[in-house]
C-alpha cells in the first residue's frame, strides 16, 4: 500500500510542471497572413500490373515566394486499384524534402537567416467515387485519408510529430467531341483529424478551389495544366518557459499556385 501511495506521489509530481504551464502560465494570442504566388512541375508515371491494379511513380518540384525559391521536392510511389466501375481505391507514400528559411543570431544578437532541408514521411489510403452524366460530363468526389510524420523530439503541447488530416475533393470534369483537351474544375476541404494538446479541438485547415485541363498528345501520355487558389489556416503555439508565456498564433496563408505536369502511362 505504501508502495502504491509513493508511485501515485512520484508521478503526480513529475505531471505538475505540465499541468502548471498549460493552466497557469499567460496566454498571449496574436495573428499572422501571408500572400504568395507559387509554382509546381514533375511527371508521373503509371504502369499497369493487371487490368484493374496500376503502380505509380511521381516526382514533383514546387517552388515560392513568386517562382524564386525552392519550397520542396516530393517524390511519391502508389498503388491504385479498380474496385468497381465507379470505385477506385489506392495507396501511397511520399518522400518529402523541405527547404525552409529558418534564422539564427549570432554572438552579437544579430539575426541571420539561411536556408535549411527537412525530410518527412507520407502515407495516405483513398477512395475515389465517380459518376457519369451524359456522355460528355464526369463527377468524382475522393476522400483521403493522410498522415504526415517529420520525426524529432517535439512537446506534444506545442507540436506534433505525426499530423493526419483528412481531404475531401469534388471534381468535374467535361470530354469535348473531337479535342484533346479535357477541361476540369474542383474543390477540396482539408479537416484536422489530431492537434497539439493546447489546441482546442480539431479545424478546417485547407480549402482549395481550382481549374485546368488535360492536354492528351497521344493515348498514353499527356500533360496537365491548372491554377488553384489555396486558402491554408494553421494553429501555432509556443510556449516560452523562460517568459513564462504561452503564444497562440493563427496562421493564414492566400496562395495563388499555377502547375504543369507530364504524365506517360504505358
Amino acid at each position: 500500500m505504501k508502495k502504491n501511495l509513493f508511485t501515485l506521489l512520484v508521478g503526480a509530481a513529475l505531471l505538475l510542471p505540465l499541468t502548471t504551464t498549460a493552466q497557469d502560465y499567460p496566454r498571449e494570442y496574436r495573428s499572422k497572413s501571408d500572400r504568395d504566388f507559387r509554382f509546381r512541375t514533375g511527371f508521373t508515371l503509371e504502369k499497369d500490373i493487371t487490368r484493374t491494379l496500376s503502380f505509380e511513380w511521381e516526382e514533383q518540384l514546387r517552388m515560392k515566394n513568386n517562382f524564386n525559391d525552392i519550397d520542396g521536392i516530393y517524390s511519391g510511389l502508389g498503388l491504385s486499384f479498380k474496385a468497381l466501375d465507379w470505385l477506385k481505391l489506392s495507396a501511397g507514400y511520399t518522400y518529402i524534402a523541405d527547404r525552409n528559411k529558418v534564422s539564427h543570431k549570432d554572438a552579437e544578437g544579430i539575426k541571420h537567416y539561411s536556408h535549411e532541408w527537412e525530410s518527412k514521411h507520407r502515407v495516405s489510403m483513398s477512395a475515389a467515387f465517380s459518376v457519369h452524366a451524359g456522355l460528355r460530363w464526369k463527377f468524382t468526389l475522393r476522400e483521403r485519408f493522410q498522415g504526415t510524420f517529420s520525426g524529432g523530439n517535439v512537446d506534444p503541447r506545442e507540436e506534433l510529430d505525426s499530423k493526419w488530416i483528412l481531404k475531401s475533393r469534388l471534381t468535374a470534369s467535361y470530354k469535348p467531341l473531337h479535342s484533346r483537351l479535357r477541361p476540369y474544375a474542383f474543390v477540396e476541404l482539408a479537416n484536422t483529424l489530431n492537434t497539439p494538446d493546447l489546441i482546442d479541438g480539431n479545424y478546417l485547415s485547407k480549402v482549395r478551389a481550382g481549374v485546368g485541363t488535360t492536354l492528351r498528345l497521344t493515348r498514353r501520355s499527356s500533360f496537365d495544366f491548372y491554377y488553384r487558389f489555396d486558402y491554408n489556416y494553421d494553429e501555432k503555439v509556443d510556449i516560452k518557459n523562460k517568459k513564462q508565456i504561452i503564444r497562440f498564433t493563427d496562421e493564414r496563408e492566400y496562395n495563388h499556385i499555377l502547375n504543369i505536369g507530364y504524365k506517360l502511362h504505358f
